[in-house]
């Protein structure tokens, strides 16, 4: 073989190792973009919604906050929901270290729903039930942030000789049937009504329902907020908006059907959590607070007979075992459904509880959900978002920004694992083909 020959086949060779490795870095990549979610995971690469909803848009920002629960729909019409406030301590960070739950709910809310108006005020506020992982926020947040309309749970609050304001409105016949705390029994005295129900003796579920009740001026103006006595008996407390093409979103409520949950002869708080939906062209949220066996028991009984076939689920309880049955999560999703269903599940990282418990998921897969691809975990993804638009139910809410939350640094804005996939693609490609030099003949 001639030296020019040998050059010319060796310049082949070189060529040809070059498109094989361009082949396999475009594979190997092409691969990776398929497990986007669960790329995101295993880098810390976490979700946050910036903005989002309204004009047409229904988004909802599930705030990782910790082992508690705060989540924030932002409605087609721009109308704003805060459902629970975390705890009022700290949570773990990524990097081992610890930040105010307080401040990361407060800060959120600047920067992203309120848009740094001072005088913002949410149309809507719930605390779901009373523990201190969903309430613990309840007055700092509201003295900063207020809302119009507040939803609480149907438990008295008892701390150290306090009245609950809903005594007297229960007391009261003029009032509307809404703000009064119920039971299932009709033709009841306030008395009596006031026996049959649930209590609690602690200073921050106190607090929070104190501060429901608190008058607040915004720009010379007085708001009293309307609190609402939550109530899961069909129709009794559902509202619904419209955006501007007047295209209706529903909040639909159906739990709790109890006004008092009991283990033996202590008081069960956990079950007094709304059950909710949330509705908007044809696509559905289901949210269920920290429900557990007895609340979802009566779900299934009552519900038996609707088919729901939810879009995307959060999970009660933090991903507890004691609130996601087989029976409860078959009626959620058709069998065809399942696969695609989005969930989110809310917990600490290290949280000492163990959430979410492996048979929860265990269950989800056992009913053909798809929890590899479409489970989001706050203690994994960092906040997550969806967004319901015209063209369907989207991963990640309206406006979104991701962050690297690994490798020590916790809040430096980056992009997705897809696009950074076709950045380095896109590098591996400019290196392969220009900075490595081909021999010439």
């Amino acid at each position: 073989m001639s030296n020019n020959s040998s050059s010319l086949h060796k310049l082949q060779m070189h060529i040809a190792l070059k498109i094989i490795i361009a082949v396999i870095v475009t594979a190997v990549l092409g691969v990776s973009v398929v497990f986007n979610s669960q790329m995101n995971a295993a880098l810390r690469i976490t979700q946050s919604v910036e903005g989002g909803g309204g004009d047409g848009v229904l988004s909802a920002h599930f705030l990782d906050v910790g082992q508690g629960d705060c989540t924030i729909l932002v409605f087609p019409d721009g109308k704003t929901m805060l459902i629970d406030m975390g705890d009022s301590g700290n949570m773990n960070t990524v990097d081992g270290g610890k930040k105010s739950i307080k401040d990361k709910i407060i800060g959120y809310i600047d920067d992203n729903i309120a848009g740094g108006d001072q005088n913002f005020i949410f149309d809507y506020a719930m605390v779901t039930h009373t523990d201190a992982d969903h309430c613990g926020n309840t007055v700092a947040v509201l003295q900063k942030y207020p809302a119009k309309i507040i939803y609480r749970p149907n438990v008295i609050a008892t701390n150290k000789g306090f009245i609950d304001p809903a005594l007297a409105i229960t007391a009261d016949p003029e009032k509307d049937s809404n703000e009064k705390f119920w039971t299932l029994e009709a033709g009841l005295s306030a008395e009596a009504i006031i026996s049959k129900i649930a209590s609690k003796d602690t200073v921050t579920y106190k607090n929070a329902v104190e501060q429901m009740y608190k008058e607040f001026t915004r720009e010379g103006v007085k708001y009293t907020p309307k609190v609402i006595v939550s109530d899961g008996r069909v129709g009794k407390q559902d509202f619904n908006g419209a955006d501007s093409d007047g295209i209706k979103y529903y909040v639909n409520f159906y739990g709790p059907l109890s006004p008092r949950y009991l283990r033996g002869s202590t008081d069960e708080w956990n079950n007094c959590s709304n059950i909710m939906e949330v509705r908007y062209r044809d696509k559905k949220l289901f949210l269920m607070g920290d429900a557990e066996k007895e609340a979802t028991e009566e779900f299934v009984i009552a519900y038996k007979d609707i088919v729901f076939d939810f879009d995307a689920i959060k999970l009660g309880h933090h991903g507890s075992r004691t609130s996601s049955s087989k029976e409860f999560l078959e009626m959620l999703a058709s069998p065809a459904k399942r696969p695609s269903v989005m969930m989110v599940i809310s917990c600490g990282i290290g949280n000492s509880y163990g959430h979410p418990h492996a048979e929860t998921l265990g269950n989800l897969n056992d009913l053909g959900y798809d929890t590899a691809k479409n489970l989001q975990r706050t203690d994994l993804n960092g906040d997550i978002g969806f967004s319901i638009k015209d063209s369907g139910l989207t991963d990640g809410a309206e406006g979104l920004r991701l962050k690297v939350g690994g490798w020590g640094v916790e809040e430096l804005e980056w992009v997705e694992w897809w696009q950074l996939a076709v950045i380095l693609w896109i590098g591996s490609l400019v290196v392969v083909f220009t900075v490595i030099k081909t021999k010439k003949a």
